[in-house]
């Protein structure tokens, strides 16, 4: 009898990262649909950015700022590590 609660607490510490994983592999394709939708709305903001970018260079000669072309990488790295996820 005093191997019960040792090994509820072994059982304890395994089942809870066992359910989880479970719970993430159940809802594995609706969370790769919805990183999929964030993933089109971020590139459709950065389409319309870099046309507002190409628009304002050509017309009035403006260079895009430190922070813009730092969002500009990073939405570059971000949909290239999401495509190691596919």
């Amino acid at each position: 009898m005093d191997l019960i609660g040792p090994i509820s607490e072994i059982f304890k510490c395994v089942c809870s990262p066992i359910c989880e994983y479970f719970y993430y592999y159940k809802k594995l394709d609706e969370n790769m649909e919805e990183l999929d939708r964030v993933l089109r709305e971020l590139e459709s903001k950065k389409k319309d950015i870099e046309a507002t970018l190409s628009r304002a260079e050509r017309e009035q000669g403006k260079k895009p700022s430190n922070e813009v072309s730092d969002w500009l990488k990073n939405v570059q790295r971000i949909n290239t590590k999401a495509e190691s996820f596919k």
